[in-house]
């Protein structure tokens, strides 16, 4: 299951009383409790919440999943995983992996594991995306641009950052950049 953008009084997700329910290779990502400054909120009156190999901002859970989530398009509402996501190949295989489908019906074991969340990325040929070491979108911070293939090789990098209007802000033909 992917959890994205969701508000409420307890967050992505509401339980009590006598509920037992269980997590597994689940993405909550933004989400937000109204009653408190927490992304999940459990009320544990005679309930047990199992949460394992999810991915919470916060880490939270039985061996956690942590790094870039690194979301196709999260702004457009696309939260398939791109390469290099520390999602793919993440999950705790529960068997039946082999033939099961994702949410859009693609094979759900295509890599080396299972992948954390609704979406399983399709291995097809050399994949290449840029990763960043931090939150961009947190003015003011260093952040680190890097490159990353699926497969091994001698690769010739060119790249260009814009800015928002269009404009050029710096080229290179390193593999990684780092700016503030």
């Amino acid at each position: 299951c992917t959890f994205v953008g969701n508000s409420g009084p307890r967050g992505a997700y509401s339980g009590h009383y006598t509920s037992n329910v269980v997590f597994n290779n689940c993405i909550f990502s933004g989400n937000t409790c109204t009653s408190t400054l927490l992304e999940m909120n459990f009320s544990l009156v005679s309930s047990s919440i199992t949460v394992d190999h999810c991915w919470t901002f916060d880490g939270y859970g039985q061996d956690p999943v942590t790094g870039a989530l690194n979301f196709t398009d999260p702004v457009g509402g696309d939260f398939t995983l791109r390469y290099g996501s520390c999602c793919r190949d993440a999950a705790k295989t529960l068997g039946g992996e082999a033939t099961a489908l994702d949410l859009v019906g693609n094979p759900r074991l295509s890599g080396a594991a299972p992948d954390v969340g609704c979406y399983e990325f399709q291995e097809e040929g050399l994949q290449c995306d840029v990763m960043t070491s931090a939150d961009e979108s947190a003015s003011g911070s260093e952040v680190t641009f890097s490159a990353v293939c699926s497969q091994e090789g001698d690769y010739v990098y060119a790249w260009t950052l814009k800015d928002a209007s269009g404009a050029v802000v710096a080229t290179g033909t390193d593999a990684e950049w780092t700016t503030r």
